[in-house]
């Protein structure tokens, strides 16, 4: 029994997503059509009623009112549904055609934080963060330039002083206040090997 009615909730998942063969569906309707039914599954029962009878009743009340239609009044239908459909059509078009999309901001949501106040306008801080994405692919070009050239072992120490001069210099120039760029400068040139 425990295993017949695992049988059954398969196919009634697999019936609702349409993965049943007809002679499956012939075994839900005879379940279905029984009186002792298991209380979870007693609520299809009306549903398999109405597939198994309810629908062969449609159709045949369908085709009697098919048959009983005036042609004429057929067409009639049609046309106005196509002129219906070519109404809703155009608007869509028309609607679609004047409906206005923002155009995308790579900033938004950004901030920065100048002199204690973080700031998020984008119209004030593009500029800056542009300025800083510019340095920092600067950057990234040096230091690629650099591990591509084929470098004297003598002079390479000389070459990665020069690029940290350049890039300190870059980097304390952001400072507008000098005790804090004079504070910046010590940290990048500390002698940490002293600590």
């Amino acid at each position: 029994m425990i295993y017949e009615l695992e049988k059954i909730e398969d196919m009634l998942m697999r019936f609702f997503e349409g993965q049943t063969s007809g002679e499956e569906e012939q075994t839900l309707y005879r379940f279905f059509d029984r009186e002792d039914l298991p209380a979870h599954l007693a609520c299809y029962k009306p549903v398999f009623k109405y597939f198994e009878t309810g629908l062969a009743e449609e159709a045949a009340s369908l085709a009697v009112a098919k048959s009983r239609r005036n042609p004429r009044i057929s067409v009639k239908r049609w046309r106005i549904g196509a002129g219906l459909a070519a109404a809703v059509a155009t608007g869509c078009i028309i609607m679609l055609s004047h409906w206005k999309t923002d155009a995308f901001d790579p900033y938004e949501g950004s901030c920065i934080i100048r002199g204690g106040v973080r700031l998020t306008d984008t119209k004030i801080i593009r500029p800056e963060l542009e300025k800083t994405f510019r340095e920092a692919f600067e950057q990234q070009a040096d230091m690629e330039r650099l591990m591509n050239e084929p470098v004297d072992p003598d002079d390479m120490l000389e070459q990665y002083r020069q690029t940290f001069e350049r890039q300190q210099s870059t980097f304390l120039s952001g400072f507008t206040d000098p005790y804090a760029r004079e504070e910046a400068r010590k940290l990048l040139t500390a002698d940490y090997n002293n600590f």
